[in-house]
């Protein structure tokens, strides 16, 4: 798994798999729950989160309010 702060494999992240694969094995999740948390930690956030998308948008929206123009 990634360790999302720094950016690289983790230390415990055969910790993280073990118990992945234990949870999986004992029923307390299912195969399909087990993909999700394993997608969610193989991600890599874009460089430039959070500065990206949305709050580029809103930030260059300057948080005017409708109408606020005068007219």
């Amino acid at each position: 798994m990634i360790d999302r702060d720094e950016g690289g494999y983790s230390k415990s992240s055969s910790a993280a798999k073990r118990h992945l694969e234990e949870s999986l094995a004992s029923g307390r999740i299912t195969q399909s729950e087990a993909g999700v948390i394993a997608q969610f930690f193989a991600a890599v956030p874009s460089p430039e989160w959070p500065s990206s998308g949305l709050q580029r948008r809103m930030q260059a929206s300057g948080g005017r309010e409708p109408g606020a123009n005068g007219s």
